[in-house]
């Protein structure tokens, strides 16, 4: 997934969504989705790696956590990001 953090517009791929339990028409285009499902035990840690990063204080980040499926069920993920500048014409 794709995350503007000018607009905070997140574009989630068809695949990442499957991978989680849901349609293409079924999770919106906003990081609230992705936040609001990350384990209450794993929350503050891979919020901070990310704030970092976009702060500037590590070229990307990586971290494991869980992550909730529809169904209910708690997956384990190896997440990995960067932070890539954007030009704005």
């Amino acid at each position: 997934w794709d995350w503007d953090l000018i607009t905070n517009r997140v574009c989630f791929s068809p695949e990442w969504k499957s991978q989680i339990g849901y349609r293409q028409d079924e999770i919106g285009d906003n990081y609230e989705e992705w936040r609001s499902r990350l384990h209450p035990d794993d929350l503050e840690e891979t919020l901070q790696r990310v704030r970092e990063s976009i702060a500037g204080a590590t070229q990307g980040y990586s971290a494991e956590f869980r992550f909730r499926h529809r169904d209910g069920q708690y997956l384990w993920i190896s997440h990995a990001a960067r932070i890539q500048l954007a030009r704005r014409d």
